[in-house]
């Protein structure tokens, strides 16, 4: 196989169990935003564990202040950057910093992060 797409929750669930691990790339497409922030490192950490050495992670998630984020009434701010959107889901805004000490902090080295308009 040289694409395998699964789901899984991976904030508690090993991605040992779901990927043969290692593996060349990760795609994170609006995952991480909508993950509690205090579980983000442990879901960054789990997939460093199966991404092989010289392997990239694709990160694209939503940016500090952007425009959807500005829109959010005061009432649905959960945390710093942390949004309830009306049917329930959540939105975290990451900052470029943050974003960088996540990804560092769970081991990564970052090649390119940047907000893209």
């Amino acid at each position: 196989e040289r694409c395998l797409a699964f789901h899984c929750d991976i904030t508690a669930m090993p991605l040992a169990q779901s990927v043969p691990a290692p593996v060349h790339l990760a795609t994170l497409v609006f995952v991480l935003s909508a993950i509690p922030p205090e579980k983000i490192p442990a879901a960054l950490h789990n997939v460093f564990e199966v991404i092989r050495e010289g392997g990239v992670v694709f990160f694209r998630d939503y940016a500090q202040y952007d425009h959807a984020m500005l829109r959010f009434k005061p009432r649905h701010k959960i945390s710093d950057n942390f949004y309830v959107r009306q049917d329930g889901t959540r939105a975290y805004y990451f900052s470029v910093e943050v974003a960088r000490d996540l990804f560092t902090a769970a081991g990564f080295e970052i090649l390119a992060l940047e907000v893209v308009d």
